[in-house]
């Protein structure tokens, strides 16, 4: 099973890889990820989900306008390839796709109640084969609090809640090549000031993985154990 976390209890410089200059830093008191930059980000966990039909989910803070969530079909070297999902707080659900560090809005539909700086979770979806169209759906929950929630575990599924934000990219630019867009990870769109973004809990998957990944969730809840805790 093609299962992976990270919740960032060590320095993670050998788990991940920063695209285009991204700045980050590892933040060894709040064991968690912060993008020290006020421009466009993207960092690429380097463990492969095994598909390009894969998902990614993190909790972050919210800002208006930088949020730094999810990264989907990231490419496997240097170049700044990625779809990123994201909520900018009490504004909107946001999709963007990087093509070579060009960013672009392809996706956003509004959404309410995310105070400033209040922590939110992300799950994000890209499906569709070697180049084809790429479906991405995202869904969101609102932690209500400035205060870093415990590991919510995976939220959401593919039919239940319905996604809060999809969108089928049928573009030219867009990431479908089975032989680069490979990968997953966290980021999302510059234009703002600086923040600690506090990116944390974060998992990815392999879409054929959901149902062998929901069943040992299941299990372990059942034997008491943290329902977050996945099988690897």
């Amino acid at each position: 099973m093609t299962v992976g976390s990270d919740n960032f209890p060590d320095d993670p410089s050998g788990r991940w890889t920063a695209l285009g200059g991204t700045a980050w830093a590892w933040d060894a008191t709040n064991f968690d990820i912060d993008f020290n930059t006020a421009g466009d980000a993207l960092l690429r966990y380097d463990t492969a989900p095994g598909s390009i039909e894969h998902e990614a989910q993190c909790t972050a803070v919210s800002n208006a306008t930088r949020p730094m969530g999810v990264a989907l079909r990231v490419h496997n070297s240097t170049t700044f390839d990625g779809y990123t999902v994201g909520w900018a707080n009490a504004d909107s659900y946001q999709i963007q796709r990087f093509v070579a560090g060009v960013r672009t809005l392809i996706a956003t539909t509004a959404a309410t109640g995310l105070a400033a700086l209040d922590f939110y979770t992300v799950r994000a979806s890209a499906e569709g084969g070697d180049g084809a169209n790429v479906v991405l759906r995202g869904y969101f929950i609102d932690h209500n609090s400035t205060t870093k929630p415990s590991d919510p575990g995976l939220i959401g599924d593919v039919d239940t809640p319905a996604p809060d934000i999809s969108y089928t990219d049928t573009d030219a630019t867009r990431l479908d090549d089975v032989s680069v867009h490979l990968y997953t990870g966290m980021g999302g769109r510059g234009g703002g000031a600086d923040y600690d973004s506090q990116n944390d809990f974060f998992k990815m998957q392999a879409i054929s993985d959901r149902a062998a990944a929901a069943s040992s969730r299941i299990f372990i809840s059942e034997i008491g154990l943290p329902s977050y805790i996945l099988s690897r």
